[in-house]
């Protein structure tokens, strides 16, 4: 049975697909069979008369378990704006359910689930991206974007993780303002302030998950 992991983020712009294009590659280099899935992404373009999204492209070039596009992004809209007002500009309504049965990657021993923008971005006028781990069984990673006001976002948003009963499998530092003041001293806040388990950093534009321990990857 895979192992599925819902990749969350403090807010828009976090570096949530980096993130996960780097859990994806590490699990693949470890042997594991490894899938992604971004059910809905906003901001598509037409490549080979197919309408990609470019998270969801890397997402599909990092993962190794022969996945087609439209398996790893099952629900792609052109306007680059949030989800839910992108489906309904197109008359479209994407639920949990429609996400729920996409989600089945038979050939993968894990699965990293993409969300979009922050935890609670509305799916569509009653359903929630919050809802998702919770509706295929995921544990959550959270990624920090680690700039200014990264203690409040990350705190608030473990906060209602928390208040839904899910299960945290831990939370990356990625270092998105090269420039930040004080980043150290951020770092080590975050690390006191947050009893989940912290799964690594990622250096500005960093290849690499540092400190990432192995035996979390497939527990």
């Amino acid at each position: 049975m895979s192992q599925y992991y819902f990749i969350t983020g403090t807010d828009t712009e976090v570096g949530k697909t980096y993130v996960t294009t780097l859990l994806a590659r590490t699990v693949g280099e470890l042997g594991y069979r490894v899938a992604c899935y971004k059910p809905v992404a906003s901001g598509g373009v037409y490549q080979d008369g197919q309408l990609r999204n470019e998270d969801g492209v890397a997402l599909w070039q990092a993962a190794n378990s022969s996945q087609s596009y439209k398996e790893v992004n099952p629900f792609c809209f052109e306007q680059a704006i949030a989800p839910h007002i992108a489906a309904k500009e197109k008359g479209q309504k994407v639920t949990l359910e429609m996400v729920k049965k996409h989600a089945c990657f038979p050939n993968s021993d894990c699965v990293f689930i993409e969300g979009a923008g922050g935890f609670l971005v509305p799916l569509n006028e009653s359903e929630s991206f919050s809802e998702i781990p919770l509706t295929i069984n995921s544990k959550i990673i959270l990624v920090v974007g680690m700039r200014l006001g990264c203690i409040n976002h990350a705190l608030l948003t473990l906060e209602s993780i928390r208040s839904r009963g899910l299960e945290i499998a831990g939370w990356i530092a990625n270092q998105v303002d090269k420039n930040m003041e004080a980043f150290e001293d951020n770092l080590v806040t975050l690390k006191n302030m947050i009893p989940e388990a912290y799964l690594g950093m990622v250096n500005y534009q960093g290849t690499r998950i540092k400190g990432l321990p192995e035996k979390f990857l497939m527990s």
